[in-house]
């Protein structure tokens, strides 16, 4: 399962997401206005764990992602797209809320199917941080729930990225 669920994260973090009660200060901004943008989002190594007992540290990732933000609403404008041997089943949008301070907390979940996996996997995931005037950082947590298997994996990592 420990190679599953590795392999899981590894083909599906694309999709992103976390939130972390220490982000409760202000990084930088003092009125969030506009967040649009095209951002990096480089992760620190991820770590995992299972209910089954399975633990592992993932190698970090450097994704891109672009924002639209409207109000105080923020999401992500592209899809993580096609990836071989993932059906999506159902998904909703990556998106999320902006606080005038900057800080930001934003989820997505979606109902996949993966090749070679018996059943259907429950993909959540967030990221929560701040916003600043060079970019973004904070949290990033993802949770897979295999069905058949009654097993839940999470995986977390720190990301910073800036406005490119």
């Amino acid at each position: 399962m420990k190679t599953l669920a590795s392999a899981l994260l590894i083909t599906l973090l694309a999709a992103c997401g976390s939130e972390d009660e220490s982000l409760d200060t202000p990084k930088g901004l003092d009125t969030v206005t506009n967040v649009s943008g095209t951002y990096s989002l480089i992760t620190s190594a991820i770590a995992m764990t299972c209910t089954d007992g399975a633990v592992d540290t993932l190698p970090a990732l450097a994704l891109t992602r672009t924002v639209s933000h409207t109000g105080n609403e923020f999401e992500f404008e592209q899809e993580a797209g096609e990836i071989a041997g993932i059906t999506v089943i159902e998904s909703d949008t990556f998106g999320g809320v902006v606080e005038p301070s900057g800080r930001f907390v934003g989820t997505s979940v979606a109902l996949v199917s993966m090749q070679g996996i018996s059943g259907n996997l429950t993909l959540s995931y967030n990221l929560a941080g701040y916003f600043n005037d060079d970019g973004w950082s904070g949290t990033y947590t993802y949770s897979a729930f295999f069905h058949d298997y009654v097993t839940t994996c999470e995986y977390e990592s720190t990301f910073s990225g800036y406005n490119e």
